[in-house]
């Protein structure tokens, strides 16, 4: 049965989605128009850091994020 809570994580995770999806898209664009190794390694981190953010709140939460997508 899914919870208040189940569809909270759920919704969370999907913005989540969102934002990643989204920053590699502009960071992209960033990199094609100024293709310095600076800018290179800057939006590499951050797409390091979104990409481990969003692993870390998808194996803490596994279980209502099951719950929520089995609805």
């Amino acid at each position: 049965m899914t919870t208040r809570h189940d569809r909270v994580i759920g919704f969370v995770w999907l913005v989540i989605i969102a934002v990643f999806l989204v920053a590699i898209i502009a960071g992209l664009f960033q990199v094609v128009g100024n293709m310095t190794a600076s800018m290179v390694y800057r939006w590499a981190m951050a797409l390091l850091f979104l990409g481990s953010s969003l692993a870390w709140f998808t194996a803490y939460k596994q279980a209502s994020l099951r719950r929520f997508f089995k609805r």
